[in-house]
């Protein structure tokens, strides 16, 4: 994985956790979301 610039280790940066958790909470939910989509049309 790639980190963005400035970016360091939640556990040396405790303060980007939000904005970190954010991003991941946005992709599993367009993932799910993809997967869904797919499993629907399989079905």
């Amino acid at each position: 994985m790639r980190a963005e610039t400035g970016q360091k280790a939640l556990k040396n940066a405790p303060a980007q956790g939000p904005s970190s958790l954010k991003r991941i909470r946005m992709d599993t939910w367009i993932g799910m979301g993809f997967s869904n989509l797919v499993a629907f049309f399989i079905i």
